[in-house]
Formats: structure tokens, C-alpha cells, sequence
């Protein structure tokens, strides 16, 4: 089973944090939200030891991919501002849905639409995982 890291990092510059932990936890796939550092400067961290990380790009804004396999493992299939849905095939493994969501503030947003924007995020998993 692939090892994944999601983390928040609020826009900080945590990139070494980043990649000592996909490092010490031998991480397979990597799933950043407000990601502000440079696809390149998380790469170059990444890969410092030996290279293994890919970006792995989609439309959507909110998340931020780096897989340790060939970005063309891992798909997108529905994507949003805030949402990524993406298929991931490795070889000789089952096949993986992988949803990612970097949700609003509920500091900005009133619980009723917290609400919707969850039962938004379930239907749009559920369309993905009918049509596999």
C-alpha cells in the first residue's frame, strides 16, 4: 500500500520539513495545501538525497501533487478550485482514488456552508468511484 503525506502548510516556507518527513517515512505520495514554495524548490528539497519525487500537475489551485513514481501514474479525473480527484495506477498494484480537498476557513464560512461544501465533496467522490 503507498504511503501518503497531506499536510497544510499554510503558505509557509516548511519544504525541508517536507522532505525530511516523505525522507524518514519513505512517503509515495505527497499532497501539500497553500503551497507558496516553487514546484522547483520543493523538488530540488525533495530529491536532495537521491531523486525520486515528480510534480505531478492538475488544475486545481488548493493542492499541490509530488509523487515518487511517474506523474503519469496519477491522473486527474475531476477537479475544482479547491478539489482533486486523481486516479492513481501503479504498476502490479490496485488501482487507488485519490481525493484531496483543501476546504474553506471556518473562519470565513458559516457551518451551513461548511455543510454544502462537504456534501459537494462526498457527491463528486461518489460520481468517481461509480464510474470506475
Amino acid at each position: 500500500m503507498p504511503r501518503f503525506l497531506f499536510w497544510n502548510v499554510e503558505g509557509k516556507e516548511l519544504h525541508h520539513l517536507v522532505a525530511q518527513l516523505a525522507e524518514e517515512h519513505a512517503v509515495d505520495l505527497i499532497v501539500l495545501s497553500e503551497c507558496k514554495t516553487p514546484v522547483t524548490t520543493m523538488l530540488m528539497q525533495l530529491n536532495a538525497a537521491h531523486v525520486r519525487y515528480e510534480f505531478c500537475p492538475g488544475l486545481c489551485d488548493g493542492v499541490t501533487f509530488f509523487g515518487a513514481f511517474q506523474a503519469s501514474f496519477l491522473t486527474p479525473v475531476s477537479e475544482s478550485a479547491r478539489v482533486s480527484i486523481r486516479r492513481l495506477r501503479l504498476p502490479a498494484r490496485n488501482e487507488i482514488l485519490v481525493a484531496a480537498a483543501h476546504l474553506p476557513s471556518r473562519l470565513h464560512f458559516s457551518s451551513d456552508s461548511m455543510v454544502f461544501e462537504c456534501a459537494n465533496l462526498a457527491k463528486m467522490i461518489k460520481d468517481q468511484e461509480e464510474e470506475s
